[in-house]
């Protein structure tokens, strides 16, 4: 009677497992798995929806939608004539390693302003302070800007991350990446390769510094339609259809596309080896390819990418090395050539429209880059490219874009602060007023009617508000400090203001 019960109790638990199992098995099925569809016209949102799809994406300028569909409806949808492709939704990162140096890369607020030797080895500070990427529109596809940093002028942005709208930085590298291609030449920090761009922060990474194809995607197709010129990516991933579309989207409007070779030493990372984008592989302060640097013929140039000082979270500052870092290099060099005349400049205005367009930027850097580490008789090699990027002789013999001719942007100069430190309660200071002078370059003429931007120093530290005023008859603008407490028997040592930015 025992074993006649243990038998029974087996065949319960065998018809249990039969049941469970293939219930398990549907509900998996009924997951739904990112994609991007492909279409060879125009796209069908009512399709994908038709097929249980969640749109994430449809994109205006390639025919592609990003959307989550049931294992089940993509094998269906890939039998549709319609359809050009269906891909994964790719995971794509920044630089992993190499990483920050040291582990804690925040140097003190505020330091004095100092040259990084990367900016320094191609020559950006040789460059006539005429030219500095003024006008020029620079999008960040990282993981945000640090929008409050003192020395980073941010003129806005998009989150493409589910988590929030807000394009600041949480991670650090679109920080660190923002301040070599445009930190302000002010009196603090490190100055970046062409200090007067626009930069924009396209936050397609989160904290971790991953993202995914679709959100890369969607932040290249926002540059395209917001008038940017250069679009900076030290990111890395593998190879999509899509992709290869958005980023020759983009080159096909006039954009000029920069990023990183990668750091696995290995072949060269998407998207950097697309033929529309300009690979960028790193060096050492010797010259030498970091042992880190990925290799091929997709290498279009080199740049500084060890140890490389720059802009950091919290208003701080601090070094990291990788093909990332060698980026922004170039795309600041790019956007100083970008606001230079491409007419004043023999054999530069390839198609004589005095306009730049991708093709010429990228003919110019390569044929003034430094190659005196490629063996003679070759004109390029895997590990460098044409050469490390070179500043000074890129825009050799060019001048002032005809469009900034007359422009006031490059020629105005801001006096130091005069700091009124009479209004105190008990002996501490509990506000300020800064007053600054503007005049135009060489002379001491006053220029009425400058819009100036600045912050508030006490103790070394920033305040984060960016306020901003603009400059009476006489080219004098006057600024008022918040109030400040300071408790208990707390005395500032210092109240200070400096200006990040004269503009008419």
């Amino acid at each position: 009677m025992t074993k006649m019960v243990y038998k029974l109790a087996v065949a319960m638990l065998i018809l249990i497992a039969m049941v469970i199992v293939p219930a398990t098995a549907g509900s998996s099925s009924n997951e739904k798995i990112p994609v991007i569809i492909g279409f060879k016209g125009k796209p069908d949102a009512a399709l994908v929806k038709a097929h249980g799809g969640d749109i994430k994406y449809q994109y205006n300028n390639i025919p592609a939608i990003a959307v989550s569909l049931p294992e089940e409806a993509i094998n269906v949808l890939n039998n549709n004539p319609n359809i050009a492709y269906i891909e994964e939704d790719l995971k794509v990162y920044v630089s992993k390693k190499p990483s920050v140096i040291p582990d804690d890369p925040v140097i003190p607020d505020q330091p004095p302003q100092s040259l990084p030797w990367g900016i320094d080895r191609i020559e950006a500070d040789e460059v006539p302070s005429t030219i500095n990427g003024s006008g020029i529109r620079v999008a960040v596809i990282d993981t945000g800007i640090d929008y409050d940093h003192p020395d980073l002028n941010v003129a806005g942005g998009k989150s493409f991350v589910r988590y929030t709208s807000d394009y600041i930085d949480d991670a650090g590298h679109g920080t660190h990446v923002a301040g070599t291609i445009a930190a302000v030449n002010n009196t603090i920090g490190v100055i970046g390769v062409a200090p007067n761009v626009s930069l924009y922060s396209l936050k397609a990474l989160d904290s971790s510094g991953s993202g995914y194809v679709t959100d890369i995607n969607a932040a290249i197709e926002w540059a395209i339609n917001n008038n940017i010129d250069v679009i900076s990516m030290s990111i890395g991933g593998g190879y999509t259809i899509s992709q290869e579309e958005e980023c020759q989207a983009a080159y096909d409007a006039g954009i000029v596309i920069v990023a990183a070779a990668g750091n696995e030493a290995s072949s060269v990372s998407y998207p950097a080896a697309l033929s529309s984008v300009i690979a960028v592989s790193a060096t050492d302060s010797a010259d030498d390819i970091a042992y880190f640097s990925n290799y091929g013929p997709e290498v279009e140039l080199a740049a500084p990418g060890v140890n490389i000082l720059s802009t950091y979270l919290g208003g701080g500052y601090g070094q990291m090395q990788g093909t990332s870092m060698a980026t922004p290099h170039v795309s600041g060099v790019v956007a100083l050539l970008l606001s230079s005349n491409v007419s004043s400049g023999t054999g530069v205005d390839l198609d004589g429209d005095g306009e730049w367009d991708p093709k010429e930027v990228r003919y110019r850097l390569n044929a003034t880059a430094d190659d005196y580490m490629i063996a003679s008789g070759e004109e390029h090699n895997e590990s460098y490219g044409y050469g490390i990027v070179d500043a000074s002789a890129a825009l050799d013999g060019l001048s002032l874009s005809d469009d900034d001719m007359g422009s006031t942007d490059s020629e105005l100069v801001a006096s130091d602060p005069y700091i009124d430190k009479d209004s105190q309660a008990g002996g501490k200071f509990v506000s300020a007023t800064a007053t600054v002078n503007v005049t135009y370059k060489g002379t001491t003429d006053p220029v009425p009617g400058a819009n100036v931007s600045g912050k508030w120093i006490y103790d070394g530290i920033s305040d984060s508000t960016m306020v901003k005023a603009t400059t009476n008859y006489a080219g004098t603008a006057v600024f008022t400090s918040p109030v400040f407490t300071f408790k208990d028997d707390y005395q500032p040592t210092y109240f200070d203001f400096y200006v990040t930015s004269v503009t008419l």
